[in-house]
């Protein structure tokens, strides 16, 4: 695998696991819980993940076959990209952003609904990954509705940096049940 994509593998594995441990952190009886008027519940976090994790899955999968099926070749360059979203701040829940429509979570989702939600759209972006080895990725851009038009790894880092954010507000999730 191109080192581009393993690291950014390596990336999304370990905010994965952060976010699980910040699910798994907040008791079953309350997953499904709104910690305030207005947020979503701890599986609706999950489910919003999942819905995110799986659009640009299919976003890669689709432009990484189109390239290849143009010529589009490997990757010339090594430099890591994990700082390249930095600017955009991501990874911080300094602002409160308003998800579109199309990727709101299914109200009333269960814990479980969500946890295999997320399960199979990792599954599918690791597909998509697979899938993309030897097309440069950085010559492929889609607009993102925040952050403006970006390469499609970015599309890969931000599914890491949008899972850490969630992660914070799971674990915010977690305190604001915990004190009722």
């Amino acid at each position: 695998m191109h080192q581009r994509l393993t690291e950014i593998v390596h990336y999304l594995n370990e905010t994965r696991s952060a976010l699980f441990d910040a699910f798994a952190a907040i008791p079953e009886s309350q997953r499904e819980e709104r910690p305030a008027d207005g947020s979503w519940t701890p599986a609706e976090v999950i489910d919003h993940l999942a819905i995110v994790e799986g659009g640009i899955a299919r976003l890669v999968a689709k432009r990484a076959a189109s390239a290849a099926a143009k010529g589009i070749g490997a990757d010339p360059e090594t430099t890591s990209l994990l700082t390249s979203l930095d600017r955009f701040g991501v990874a911080r829940p300094t602002r409160k952003l308003d998800a579109p429509e199309m990727v709101r979570p299914r109200a009333g989702v269960s814990a479980a609904a969500a946890t295999d939600a997320i399960r199979r759209s990792r599954q599918t972006l690791q597909e998509a990954i697979q899938s993309a080895e030897g097309v440069d990725l950085s010559q492929l851009k889609a607009q993102h509705a925040s952050l403006g038009e970006i390469d499609l790894y970015q599309w890969l880092l931000f599914v890491a940096q949008h899972e850490s954010r969630h992660t914070l507000q799971l674990n915010a999730a977690r305190l604001a049940l915990a004190g009722r």
